[in-house]
């Protein structure tokens, strides 16, 4: 400190002293005003202050702000990385408390376009504002915080990439890949839609085309509904709890396909699949037949078909089936496990089936024209026949174990039943017509009787006698061998009168 009026080389010093600033502001030089001086030293007594303020010059430089923190993003998903910041609540590093001070982002973005929360967000061209931005030094150009992106409603289809594949996204408004979108709309228009590998695995909630659309690779699951007038499948996999339902035409010459229900329909020609698995499953060809090359695992399986139906596949595990063919051709279906058969009917060929357990019969199982085999193998195979079998043919029963029939059994060219253990007959089985062969471990044993007998005349006929069982009783009594030509055709048959051939309806 400098004093004016010292003597010599008298020792002086300032004691006490506060100085403030005019204002908190960078400035250099700037004032500043001192109050409170005292003087120290060894010859302070032999001075006195004429004053006790005073002023000077001094600088107040900028803070250094070191980093921002604190911007987030949240958006819906679109398909790409871009944000939009949000610098409201930002924080600023090496700021005084207090101080105003605000940060504009030129760009942002985040790590990824995929859906999820706290996504690292990158913003750059950072600039700062507010009343004291003057104040600091600011050489952050760039800053990271976190951010949200939700899962689309909705993506629609446009093709406008033109090549037709489900990975480009010029063909989308945002393309619908891993779990990034709930539903997919596509609308009529030329050309397929392919899904194909490079999208990676996609998971949505519903799928409504009205394009044919065909899996060439990848994989794709869907929750709800997959509702597609054509669909093709050559690879890949498609899996859910949700529905695939092809309502004009179906084809699988690879890939898979296992979904809560399917129901796929082949309208011109033939249906044919490689691996089809879904609690309920409906296969029609409503011109065709219906085929595989690969295994069926199916809770519930109905088909209709037009030219037959064959799934004989090894590796068939059917739990409930009902088959019908409208045509010729025959149905032929086999599958390990137990099997409850819900219904059988052909119009114009053999009816087989076969199941390595045990299979219950509860509806009717008729083939107008041809042969009726049902049969039941390995160590659980018991035969119930609860339902009655008939057909234009010959009726051929198989159980492994014991076969139980309580039902009307009309085959018009004869019935052969084998069962591996025992024979047990309810109130209602019948079997008609000869050769009438029932054995037991190879063994011939009695075959129920061809009408049905109410022993007690005064007791209630049970439910299950239906009114054509009885007609069937007036109608046509049992044939005895006087009843047959040599070559084993009812004679009445032969010469055109009017027989009941069994049971219509109930």
């Amino acid at each position: 400190a400098a004093f004016t009026g010292r003597l010599g080389s008298d020792v002086l010093t300032v004691a006490t002293a506060v100085g403030n600033f005019s204002d908190k502001n960078v400035a250099n030089p700037k004032t500043v005003n001192v109050t409170g001086l005292s003087l120290g030293g060894a010859d302070a007594g032999n001075y006195t202050l004429a004053s006790t303020t005073t002023t000077t010059a001094a600088a107040i430089t900028p803070a250094t702000i070191s980093a921002v923190g604190g911007l987030t993003a949240s958006k819906v998903y679109d398909g790409s990385t871009g944000a939009t910041a949000v610098t409201t609540g930002a924080t600023f590093t090496g700021a005084v408390p207090g101080d105003n001070l605000t940060v504009t982002v030129a760009s942002a973005s985040f790590a990824d376009k995929n859906v999820g929360t706290g996504k690292v967000l990158t913003a750059s061209g950072l600039t700062l504002g507010g009343t004291d931005a003057g104040n600091y030094s600011f050489a952050v150009a760039t800053s990271t915080g976190t951010g949200v992106i939700t899962q689309r409603p909705l993506s629609t289809w446009t093709g406008a990439g033109g090549d037709g594949l489900w990975a480009n996204p010029l063909n989308w408004d945002a393309i619908p890949d891993l779990s990034n979108v709930a539903a997919v709309s596509i609308p009529a228009g030329a050309g397929s839609v392919t899904f194909d590998s490079s999208v990676g695995a996609t998971s949505l909630q519903m799928i409504s085309s009205l394009r044919p659309l065909a899996m060439a690779s990848g994989s794709l699951a869907v929750s709800n509904t997959l509702a597609v007038e054509d669909f093709s499948q050559s690879g890949g996999a498609v899996t859910g709890t949700g529905s695939l339902i092809a309502t004009n035409s179906f084809s699988q010459t690879g890939g898979s396909i296992a979904m809560g229900s399917l129901t796929l329909v082949q309208n011109s020609g033939n249906l044919s699949f490689t691996n089809l698995s879904g609690t309920t499953v409906a296969l029609v060809a409503s011109s065709g037949a219906i085929s595989q090359s690969g295994p069926l695992v199916a809770g519930t399986l109905t088909s209709s078909s037009q030219s037959g139906t064959t799934l004989t596949n090894a590796g068939n595990q059917i739990s409930n089936l009902f088959a019908e063919n409208l045509g010729s051709g025959a149905i032929s279906v086999s599958s390990i496990g137990p099997m409850n058969v819900l219904g059988l009917d052909n119009a114009g060929g053999n009816i087989s089936v076969s199941t390595a357990g045990a299979m219950s019969l509860f509806g009717p199982a008729t083939s107008a024209t041809g042969n009726v085999s049902l049969a039941a193998t390995g160590p659980s195979g018991n035969l119930g026949l609860f339902a009655p079998v008939t057909a234009g043919n010959q009726v051929v029963l198989d159980a492994a174990q014991t076969l139980t029939q309580d039902a009307a059994v009309t085959g018009a060219n004869g019935v052969t039943a084998d069962a591996g253990v025992s024979m047990v007959y309810g109130t209602f089985a019948t079997a008609n017509y000869v050769p009438v062969v029932y054995r037991v471990n190879g063994l011939a044993v009695a075959a129920p009787a061809s009408t049905l007998v109410v022993t007690d005349s005064t007791a209630e006929i049970p439910p299950l006698v239906t009114f054509v069982e009885l007609l069937v009783q007036l109608v046509d009594p049992p044939p005895d061998a006087t009843d047959f030509t040599a070559d084993g055709k009812r004679k009445d048959q032969a010469e055109g009168t009017i027989v009941a051939e069994g049971e219509v309806c109930k």
